[in-house]
């Protein structure tokens, strides 16, 4: 079967740049996979020992009751932002890519432990939220920012119980 450009209603010029456009997505496409782009959201990676975020994390999620079987890295970054956006400040990230966890602070919670500790529990909430739907356990994504600030009864009710049932379906094998 021959491609025709009169199937494209802008003509034989279109036709060629729908074409072009097609291959373009598909190489970007494609890239995602090696390259992170949520990496860009950050101007440098500090080189500092990230061993209190991870022992932070650890110890939250062992006091879960949990084990996660995933690789997980965790840095102390320093975030761009927008000038426009003066009322809001970013202080973690926590994302997915490749089939590893990423957990992202920034630098300046390095010299404040009590924020530090509720940020990296916060980030590590949207870590187990995700963790139990990458197990299809419950799919708790869609209050995932509810659960991850703890502060409402019904959310850590939730929460708790997804936590349960990872650990009856971990239970039973």
């Amino acid at each position: 079967m021959k491609l025709k450009w009169q199937w494209f209603l802008g003509g034989p010029i279109m036709f060629w740049v729908g074409i072009i456009l097609f291959i373009l997505l598909f190489i970007l496409f494609t890239l995602t996979y090696f390259v992170d782009i949520t990496s860009f959201s950050t101007k440098s990676r500090k080189e500092i020992d990230t061993k209190i975020i991870s022992d932070i994390s650890e110890e939250y999620v062992k006091n879960l009751g949990m084990i996660i079987n995933k690789p997980i890295e965790y840095k102390f970054v320093h975030f761009n932002y927008n000038d426009k956006a003066e009322d809001e400040v970013l202080l973690g990230t926590f994302h997915e890519w490749n089939k590893t966890y990423y957990i992202n602070i920034s630098i300046d919670l390095y010299e404040k432990p009590d924020l530090l500790k509720d940020i990296v529990i916060h980030e590590t909430r949207h870590m187990v939220v995700e963790y139990l739907n990458d197990e299809d356990i419950i799919d708790l994504t869609k209050y995932t920012e509810n659960i991850a600030q703890g502060e409402d009864i019904y959310y850590n009710n939730l929460f708790d119980s997804g936590v349960y049932l990872w650990k009856k379906e971990n239970e039973n094998g």
